[in-house]
């Protein structure tokens, strides 16, 4: 008798649960950062931005408010929703660099419609993600799994 071992495949289906999924993780990475003067960097590991607007308002230079810096990084959030369905929840480091690239790519879609948006207002998005190993951590069994791969969104404003 042969015996082979079953795996379950799970696929992200549910854009509402993605969504929950995404903004329960921004929300415990760190808040956006200034940058330089008039450009704010914000920190997306696998690509979940922390959508609440920065402590300071005057980062915002006076072009956006508080809300509207929330609205545009959750509509960032909205690609990396739309980038996940479809996707293993479980995937492999062989795996990474599609999947970086999918996620970039969306997101990319999402920047290049809110700068066609907030262009006249003096503000312009960017979004980076270093190329290389993302971070890592050990599981209980020894074996390591993919932590977070690194994503950075730039808002700038010109005041």
């Amino acid at each position: 008798i042969l015996m082979g071992c079953a795996s379950v495949k799970e696929t992200y289906t549910d854009i509402n649960q993605v969504r929950s999924m995404i903004s329960a993780s921004g929300s415990t990475h760190p808040r956006v950062e200034l940058s330089s003067p008039g450009m704010m960097k914000v920190h997306g590991p696998g690509g979940a931005f922390n959508s609440a607007p920065p402590m300071m308002e005057s980062w915002l230079g006076g072009v956006l408010t508080p809300t509207e810096f929330t609205d545009i990084v959750n509509q960032v959030n909205e690609g990396t929703a739309k980038a996940f369905l479809g996707t293993d929840k479980y995937f492999t480091m062989a795996d990474v660099p599609e999947r970086q690239q999918r996620i970039l790519a969306h997101i990319q879609g999402e920047v290049r419609v809110l700068n066609d948006t907030y262009n006249s207002k003096g503000v312009k998005l960017a979004v980076e993600t270093p190329q290389g190993m993302p971070k890592m951590r050990a599981r209980g069994d020894g074996n390591l799994m993919v932590r977070h791969i690194p994503f950075f969104l730039f808002i700038t404003v010109a005041a």
